[in-house]
């Protein structure tokens, strides 16, 4: 049971540095996005740099929109595996009273 809290618990880890990656990404591309598909309107329309900062700062707004969504799944992963664990050492705790009870 220990073996499988412990291959869980890096399985979390895992996801951490993987949302770590996702995160530059998520930040990333719109930004990257955003910034010539502006610079394109910008030009067209001959109004520089409003509809780059427009869609840079809705890039960014979505981005953390996505990143607190991220986290929240994560975390709520964490906390299911601690609440495992601590029922697992109040088990452990319960086993070695009925022992030293016996004894």
């Amino acid at each position: 049971m220990e073996e499988n809290l412990q291959i869980a618990k890096e399985k979390v880890m895992n996801k951490m540095f993987q949302l770590m990656l996702k995160i530059a990404v998520i930040f990333a591309l719109p930004a990257f996005i955003s910034f010539f598909v502006g610079s394109y309107f910008d030009k067209m329309y001959n109004i520089k740099p409003k509809i780059t900062l427009i869609l840079l700062f809705i890039s960014f707004l979505l981005s953390w929109v996505i990143v607190i969504y991220l986290y929240q799944k994560i975390n709520k992963e964490l906390i299911e595996l601690r609440k495992k664990e601590i029922l697992q050492v109040k088990e452990k705790q319960k086993q070695l009273q009925e022992k030293i009870k016996n004894n």
